[in-house]
């Protein structure tokens, strides 16, 4: 990108435990919004709201659990439990729906399937590290395409036709997202990482993606470089006013030129990528302006002691120091 103003982001956080939680929780509540948003869909098809007020409440319990330490690893077993559970609860309503409006709803049974099967990869990835949250794991380069690309399937659908996404310029039509992903390691194959630095290359995506019209693009790199890892994510979107990018990292803070646009998320996708970057001791530039699209640039230092690919590596990382990125 051309325009706007890039600043590096040095600011204190200062969270509390709740938003800590909140934080590690982001990418399951994030999901657990689309399936409320569905059911309530749904309630308007039967043109009943109080039909499926119940399984509404029941993801409010979900989700207010997930916010709660103690509570967590019990609600995330339990999730087949649920899932099963609020989609027969959802399926229960298709006689009461007219004729006219049964494809619609077939397409949010549909979508709340899609939805679910993110969710349960996103808590077995938090089950996987629930003892070392901030622990490094080898993944292969193909796993993380696929799984970003899982992700914007289940945005796709959750959006009922209003756009599509395309994955290469090959296959977009005129008014398409473009979204592109260049993931590189020296190997070729895989790259270790933060686990959670997977969570936070999905986060950005999909706000590069929320804040970006239909027809607009979002670029996703992820590089394995000599000294550390250095992900960016960009879109021509609307951009964040340059007077409030060292504000967008604060808990809950939107920028002010979202407008009245509707959101299923909890504006926390830029704070726990600040968050992240502070914890493995890196650095984040955010270059943006009102209209001149986003870029985030993340850089993590190589981890002490053993190379970025290969055998596991000890969690300590160098102090640090300035990234070989342009």
């Amino acid at each position: 990108m051309e325009g706007g103003r890039e600043v590096e982001i040095t600011r204190d956080l200062g969270l509390d435990e709740r938003q800590s939680r909140v934080l590690d929780m982001h990418s399951v509540l994030n999901f657990l919004n689309v399936v409320m948003h569905q059911i309530e869909q749904v309630g308007t098809l039967v043109g009943d709201d109080q039909a499926v007020n119940a399984l509404i409440e029941q993801v409010f319990a979900v989700r207010d659990g997930l916010t709660d330490r103690a509570r967590t690893i019990a609600q995330l077993g339990r999730l087949p439990e649920i899932r099963a559970r609020l989609i027969g609860g959802v399926a229960a309503q298709r006689a009461r729906v007219p004729d006219a409006q049964r494809s619609l709803f077939e397409r949010h049974l549909d979508t709340l399937e899609s939805v679910f099967d993110v969710i349960e990869q996103r808590v077995a990835e938090l089950i996987e590290r629930a003892d070392d949250a901030n622990c490094y794991r080898t993944v292969s380069l193909q796993h993380l395409r696929a799984n970003l690309q899982q992700m914007f399937n289940a945005v796709e659908k959750n959006s009922n036709g209003r756009y599509r996404i395309a994955f290469s310029a090959a296959e977009r039509s005129p008014g398409d997202y473009l979204m592109e992903l260049d993931l590189r390691s020296r190997d070729g194959r895989s790259i270790r990482m933060p686990a959670v630095l997977e969570d936070v290359m999905r986060d950005l995506a999909a706000n590069a993606r929320k804040y970006t019209d239909p027809g607009g693009w979002v670029r996703v790199s992820l590089a394995e470089e000599d000294d550390g890892l250095c992900l960016q994510v960009e879109d021509n979107g609307r951009g964040i006013p340059a007077d409030e990018i060292e504000h967008v990292v604060v808990f809950g803070h939107r920028a002010s030129n979202v407008g009245n646009r509707g959101q299923t998320g909890g504006g926390f996708g830029l704070t726990k990528a600040y968050a992240v970057v502070r914890t493995f001791a890196g650095r984040m530039w955010i270059r943006s302006g009102n209209g001149a699209g986003t870029r985030v640039r993340i850089w993590l230092p190589r981890p002490t002691g053993a190379p970025m690919s290969g055998s596991p590596t000890k969690r300590r990382v160098a102090p640090n120091a300035a990234p070989s990125v342009a």
